[in-house]
């Protein structure tokens, strides 16, 4: 699942004001917390 499509199932307008309010929650970006729990198949 793509970071728009988290934001969209998730209420946000827009992936730049997903990402931003993520980032500011969570302290890191979208991108990087995904990476981090990634799992491998």
């Amino acid at each position: 699942m793509s970071i728009e499509e988290i934001g969209a199932a998730v209420g946000f307008d827009s992936p730049v004001t997903f990402r931003h309010h993520s980032t500011r929650s969570m302290k890191t970006p979208p991108s990087a917390h995904r990476r981090a729990f990634r799992t491998t198949v």
